[in-house]
């Protein structure tokens, strides 16, 4: 059964505040592609660098292979990342207190990209919904807004897919219906949380949290 994204209830001023929403949600997606880009090609050219300079053994058990500067004992001593399995330097690595063991920066690069690419997302999902979703719902705005059709053809379907990949939870048309429900009692843009690239898993020593205090005190 198809699920029906009614669109003809909203105003002319509701319309157009979701039309501003969802443009400004692909062109945040937009840009986030193009971020992930840049991150892919300085994550490539890092491993060409790490590839050649590995097959030199003697540089890189003496060098930090991702800075080139020599180990000293103390100050600069060498630590084995976990993921690529090579030496760096304490300033080319964080340590991760989670799995108790240093990431060099190229590798902790990867692992952000892979979250914000989300590859199985992208092959799996994105491909066959992109005609419906936030597109499908511009298109009937964009007619709405220009007098290219009236309320009554703002009703949209959305395919009701089973997904055993993604455990039925990649119905895209449901989350959209959800969306523009919350926006609407809201009244409000949606939020948008970016990708956080220095996770708190890596930071040397744990954050202090946060204390609330009373703005009256009894003496």
């Amino acid at each position: 059964m198809d699920q029906k994204l009614d669109l003809s209830r909203l105003s002319d001023d509701e319309a157009k505040h979701v039309w501003e929403v969802i443009q400004r949600d692909f062109n945040l997606r937009k840009t986030e592609e193009e971020r992930l880009g840049d991150l892919k090609s300085k994550i490539q050219e890092e491993d060409s660098k790490k590839t050649l300079l590995s097959s030199q053994s003697s540089l890189s058990t003496s060098h930090c292979l991702r800075c080139l500067q020599p180990f000293r004992f103390l100050l600069s001593s060498k630590r084995l990342c976990i993921d690529c399995k090579v030496f760096t330097c304490k300033s080319c690595s964080r340590y991760n207190r989670k799995e108790r063991g240093w990431v060099c920066d190229n590798c902790r690069m990867t692992r952000v990209l892979k979250v914000g690419t989300a590859g199985w997302y992208h092959d799996n999902v994105r491909n066959r919904f992109k005609r419906f979703g936030s597109a499908k719902v511009m298109r009937s705005l964009y007619k709405r807004l220009n007098g290219e059709g009236g309320r009554d053809d703002d009703t949209r379907s959305m395919p009701d897919v089973h997904s055993h990949a993604y455990n039925g939870e990649d119905d895209h048309g449901e989350s959209e219906v959800q969306r523009y429900k919350v926006m609407r009692k809201n009244k409000r843009l949606l939020s948008v949380h970016p990708l956080d690239f220095d996770p708190e898993d890596y930071y040397p020593y744990a954050r202090r949290p946060s204390v609330q205090v009373g703005q009256h005190l009894e003496l």
